[in-house]
């Protein structure tokens, strides 16, 4: 796995002050679809993940940077996520809009991580974490980037990482965020596009700290990206 200067490298290439779109109909990621139908609301998409639940005024701070991106740029986005259900990802795990393709997956994932819960061996810790920037990640959704503070929060969250990525590995590295919304099934027009930059880029200029604890690390399931279930904490 990376480590913590490696990881500040690799984000410091896309996640940039500046967002900008190309001038012209923006063309969203195919697999948005899965999530997003063409009434813009979100489809039945099963799966399980590890999150940590966000404490209330994060979820306060984050839903305002919500709020105005709706406001200022809401023909972009598709239906919006509820303010509950905001939370940072530690590791996805199996997803699907077939249930029945990823039943036994979940239930081996859930029968393992809850091992590792009930051992006591996943240490009680608090990571601090910085907002970075507001970014478009992958042509689906913009996110709110986020970074440990320091290295010592690095190396927590990494090690939390670890044990869940034994569970299922991951062809990707980790990379912090909090979904704010995701785009419009059919995508959105240039005009929609600048509006949206120009929210973006006002809205970097607000820096964050938001701090969690591995008493707020769940395993949880979902059926649409805005229907979340805790199934157990971790610690």
């Amino acid at each position: 796995m990376e480590n913590y200067e490696q990881f500040l490298k690799r984000i410091q290439t896309f996640e940039q002050p500046v967002m900008t779109l190309p001038n012209e109909y923006f063309s969203v990621n195919p697999a948005l679809r899965d999530k997003v139908d063409s009434s813009n609301r979100f489809r039945r998409f099963y799966g399980d993940t590890v999150i940590f639940e966000l404490p209330d005024e994060a979820k306060t701070q984050v839903g305002e940077l919500v709020n105005a991106l709706y406001a200022e740029a809401g023909g972009c986005f598709a239906e919006r996520l509820k303010n509950d259900n905001l939370h940072i990802t530690l590791h996805d795990l199996s997803n699907s809009g077939n249930v029945s393709e990823i039943g036994e997956d979940m239930f081996r994932n859930e029968i393992i991580l809850l091992k590792y819960a009930c051992s006591g061996k996943i240490d009680k810790n608090t990571i601090c974490f910085e907002s970075n920037y507001l970014i478009n990640m992958v042509g689906m959704s913009v996110v709110l980037a986020l970074r440990p503070k320091t290295k010592e929060d690095y190396d927590k969250l990494i090690s939390l990482y670890g044990v869940v990525d034994c569970v299922r590995a991951l062809p990707y590295p980790l990379t912090p965020h909090i979904t704010l919304g995701y785009f419009k099934y059919e995508g959105f027009s240039a005009e929609d596009g600048e509006r949206l930059c120009r929210a973006v880029n006002r809205l970097n200029k607000t820096k964050l700290d938001i701090e969690v604890t591995t008493d707020e690390l769940y395993y949880e399931k979902f059926t649409n990206m805005n229907n979340y279930y805790k199934i157990y904490p971790l610690t």
